[in-house]
C-alpha cells in the first residue's frame, strides 16, 4: 500500500531514551503475537536515528511504530498497539503523526499488509493508503 498525502488528527512523538522499558515490552509482545524471533534491537541507535514513533495515553506508551527509508520512500514497519489499548483509535493517531512527519522528507510512505487482515486494511485505507499491488508472503515454521 502507498500513501502520498498527510492524514489529519495525528498525535505522537519520536521515541526517547527513557522509553527503553516500553520499547522492550513492545519487542516482546510483537514477537509473541507475530512469531518474530528478533528481540535484540539497538534501541539507542534507533532512537538517535528517529525511526521509532510512540503515542502516550495518560503517561503510558500505548502504541509504537518503526520505519525505514530509501532516498525516495519511507516504509512503515511493525505498527503495534498494546492489547488493552486496541480499538480505541491510538494506532490511527500515531500512524497519522508518522505519515505527516515522513511526507515532509519522502515522496511516499509505503507498507505491506496481509490482504486478509481486514481491520488493518481498513485502518490504512482510512489514513489515505491505496493498494498498489499484491505479493505472496510465505511463513515457515521450524
Amino acid at each position: 500500500m502507498i500513501c502520498t498525502q498527510p492524514s489529519i488528527g495525528g498525535e505522537g512523538r519520536w521515541a526517547l531514551p527513557q522509553d527503553f522499558e516500553a520499547l522492550q515490552a513492545y519487542a516482546i509482545a510483537y514477537s509473541a503475537e507475530r512469531g518474530s524471533s528478533s528481540l535484540n534491537y539497538d534501541w539507542d541507535s534507533l532512537i538517535k536515528q528517529r525511526v521509532i514513533a510512540v503515542l502516550e495515553n495518560s503517561g503510558q506508551i500505548v502504541s509504537i511504530v518503526r520505519y525505514s527509508a530509501t532516498k525516495r520512500d519511507a516504509f512503515i514497519i511493525a505498527p503495534f498497539t498494546f492489547s488493552k489499548f486496541r480499538r480505541q483509535g491510538f494506532a490511527q493517531k500515531l500512524l497519522a503523526f508518522l505519515i505527516g512527519e515522513l511526507l515532509k522528507e519522502y515522496s511516499a510512505v509505503k507498507l505491506w499488509v496481509d490482504e486478509d487482515n481486514l481491520p488493518a486494511c481498513a485502518l490504512y485505507h482510512s489514513l489515505g493508503f491505496q493498494q498498489v499491488g499484491h505479493c505472496y508472503t510465505g511463513y515457515f515454521t521450524s
